[in-house]
């Protein structure tokens, strides 16, 4: 599988350092590598470490970009008298994808557990009881206010 074809939720090289537990995911949701240590991780993973190497230049690039050395001052450290342009984000790289059937079939196979039948089954009584008892409150007010044009006010009970 290509590096391609993998989606990451965050940028490993910036999150690894605060992580305590790592954990990559194929594309059909199988768990490719796991453990405490980054080096492990991309041992077992080789896509997942041409990208940690990949955002780990980036962030080298872009830190060059923010911070470029001026004549004459040592690298990383701004010469005097001139100011930054302010520039304090990198662009974002932008990844389109689709969600393939399998992945919805996995997806709903992890709602309904062991299941899915009577998950979906109680999903769908809950969502109808839900409705039936807006309709249900609706009926009630009304006739409970067409009560107070059929007879006194001191005739008609409050419910509790």
């Amino acid at each position: 599988m290509s590096a391609d074809e993998e989606s990451q939720t965050h940028n490993v090289a910036l999150a690894a350092p605060t992580a305590d537990f790592i954990v990559s995911l194929a594309i059909d949701g199988t768990i490719k590598s796991q453990g405490t240590e980054l080096k492990d991780a991309l041992l077992k993973n080789a896509p997942l470490a041409a990208e940690v190497k990949k955002e780990e230049q980036e962030e080298v690039i872009a830190s060059q970009d923010l911070n470029p050395p001026a004549e004459g001052s040592v690298e990383g450290q701004p010469a005097e008298g001139k100011k930054s342009d302010g520039k304090l984000v990198v662009a974002e790289e932008i990844k389109e994808g689709h969600v393939t059937s399998r992945s919805i079939i996995l997806l709903l196979k992890g709602l309904g557990g062991d299941h899915p039948i009577l998950f979906f089954a109680s999903c769908v009584s809950l969502l109808l009881l839900s409705e039936w008892s807006n309709v249900l409150q609706t009926w009630f007010l009304g006739y409970w206010g067409s009560q107070y044009e059929q007879r006194g006010r001191e005739e008609v009970s409050t419910p509790l």
